[in-house]
C-alpha cells in the first residue's frame, strides 16, 4: 500500500509502478465486461416493418415493455411470456363524426331574378341618356344593349343614388331603336 494518499485504498501496479486505486480497477473491469458481453447479446438485426406492418412483442407478465421484432427472422419471434402485436402504419378509416353545429345565417343573396327587354325609338343622331327602372322592390344588377354600327357607349351602370334604375348613355349615327335588356332582382 502507498501511504502517500490519505484515506484512499491505492496501491502501486507491479507492472508499471504507477499508483492505481481499487475504484479505477473495478471501473476498468466493468467496462471490459460490458464490451465483451455486448456482441454476444446483440443478436440479428431487426427490421420491424414488413409490407407496411410493424411487429412487436409485449411482455405479458410484467405488463411493461414492448420489443420490436422482425417477422422474417425466427430468432426474434415472441417468447411464451409475450403477446405478439402488429399494427399498420396507417390505421383503418374511422367512424363518421357527429354533425356540427348550425352555422350563422349568410348574407342575403339574389331572388326573383328577371330580365326585362325594353325597346325605345331614337329619333335622331347624337348623344342620349336612357334610364330603365326595375319593378318596385327590385335592384338593377345589370343591363345589356343592342345599338347600330357606328354607335358609341359612354356609360352603362346603376344610376347614382338610385340602384333600382339602370343608366345607359350613348351616341348614335342616326335614327334607330335602342334595345336594352334590364336585369333586376331582389337583393334582401
Amino acid at each position: 500500500m502507498d501511504q502517500g494518499t490519505r484515506g484512499m485504498n491505492v496501491r502501486r501496479s507491479e507492472a508499471t509502478g504507477r499508483r492505481v486505486s481499487r475504484v479505477a480497477v473495478a471501473a476498468a473491469l466493468a467496462a471490459s465486461a460490458i464490451a465483451i458481453a455486448r456482441p454476444a447479446a446483440a443478436g440479428p438485426a431487426v427490421n420491424p416493418v414488413q409490407n407496411g406492418v410493424i411487429t412487436s412483442c409485449f411482455h405479458t407478465a410484467s405488463g411493461r415493455g414492448v420489443r420490436l421484432v422482425d417477422s422474417t427472422v425466427p430468432q426474434t419471434a415472441c417468447k411464451p411470456n409475450e403477446t405478439p402485436l402488429a399494427w399498420g402504419q396507417q390505421g383503418p378509416k374511422g367512424d363518421k363524426g357527429d354533425k356540427g353545429d348550425t352555422g350563422s345565417p349568410g348574407t342575403p343573396g339574389l331572388s326573383e331574378y328577371q330580365t326585362i327587354p325594353v325597346s325605345q325609338p331614337i329619333s335622331a343622331a347624337g348623344g342620349w341618356v336612357f334610364d330603365a327602372a326595375c319593378p318596385a322592390g327590385k335592384t338593377a344588377i345589370s343591363g345589356g344593349y343592342v345599338l347600330p354600327a357606328g354607335s358609341n357607349v359612354q356609360e352603362t351602370h346603376p344610376r347614382d343614388g338610385d340602384p333600382t334604375v339602370w343608366r345607359l348613355a350613348f351616341t348614335v349615327p342616326g335614327p334607330t331603336t335602342l334595345k336594352l335588356y334590364l336585369q333586376c332582382a331582389r337583393t334582401q
